[in-house]
């Protein structure tokens, strides 16, 4: 092996969902479902409607089941990823009894890695607002936003590998989060780049796969309903199928990139190159 390119990496992500796709399609398609079932049914339990009708992902019940949906899709992945780079298929089963245990740390690493990005933002936002609250116009408060997303999207970089770091290398959360920082240190615009391209394909991607239901859901809406086509159940029920199907399909993209990334970063600073070529190398007699 050797260390990995922008090529390497994304067609390396590609190769593994095509030659690995029973266990990721298993992973992201379960998960996908998963999350919107349950957000169907929270949502009508908790306004008392119909779910059809009140389903959406950005409340608060949408967001908690998605983020334990992910956490437990991205252990699973990173195990399936880590696995495939060795040349060993991991199926469904196997990848799940490799990530069940770290999985309260996989929640603990991501609620924390959230925190921080969100209070870094705040940081930056407060001395603006202040100053804004005491008649001193809203410039400050700009800056502050600017500089806080700045802030934050440098420290999400920082901890990108922190799941990696989790799950292969069994490192508690916090520990994981500094390891992540030290194996992005002197890549950072590397990282950027490749996660930001990555994220613009996952982007139109799914935007390309939830076009053709969105437009059917409106068009099925619009025969079914009395002028309310959001309201429509038809309506949701094809947009939450373009979602699944979209979700299947970007949710490996950017994971196993993530994690390739990260075993990149390991192979030019550590040479764990080496250490992967002996550990795929069988050892046992050979017949001729």
């Amino acid at each position: 092996m050797r260390p990995l390119d922008l090529g390497d990496i994304l067609g390396g992500a590609f190769r593994m969902m095509r030659s690995h796709w029973r266990a990721v399609l298993g992973i992201s398609l379960g998960v996908a479902v998963l999350v919107v079932a349950v957000t169907l049914v929270v949502e009508g339990t908790t306004t008392g409607n119909t779910p059809s009708t009140t389903y959406d992902l950005g409340s608060l019940p949408g967001q908690f089941v998605a983020l334990l949906g992910s956490t437990l899709a991205v252990g699973m992945l990173t195990s399936v990823v880590s696995h495939a780079v060795l040349g060993r298929p991991l199926g469904l089963r196997a990848a799940w009894r490799e990530a069940r245990p770290h999985f309260w740390r996989l929640l603990g690493v991501t609620v924390l890695v959230s925190l921080v990005l969100a209070v870094s933002v705040l940081v930056c936002l407060v001395p603006g607002l202040l100053v804004d609250a005491a008649g001193g116009g809203d410039g400050l408060t700009l800056l502050g936003i600017l500089g806080g997303v700045v802030l934050a999207v440098w420290l999400y970089i920082r901890l990108s590998f922190s799941t990696a770091a989790l799950v292969l290398e069994r490192q508690g959360v916090l520990a994981a989060m500094r390891r992540s920082a030290k194996l992005v240190r002197g890549a950072w615009w590397r990282t950027f780049g490749i996660l930001l391209l990555t994220g613009l394909i996952a982007s139109v991607a799914q935007f390309v796969i939830m076009l053709p239901f969105d437009i059917l859901g409106l068009l099925v809406g619009l025969t079914g309903s009395d002028g309310d086509v959001t309201g429509s159940p038809a309506f949701w029920l094809f947009v939450a199928v373009g979602l699944i199907a979209s979700t299947t399909f970007t949710f490996p993209l950017t994971g196993g990139t993530t994690v390739l990334l990260y075993v990149d970063q390991r192979i030019r600073q550590e040479s764990l190159d080496l250490n992967l070529t002996a550990a795929s190398t069988p050892t046992g007699p050979t017949h001729p």
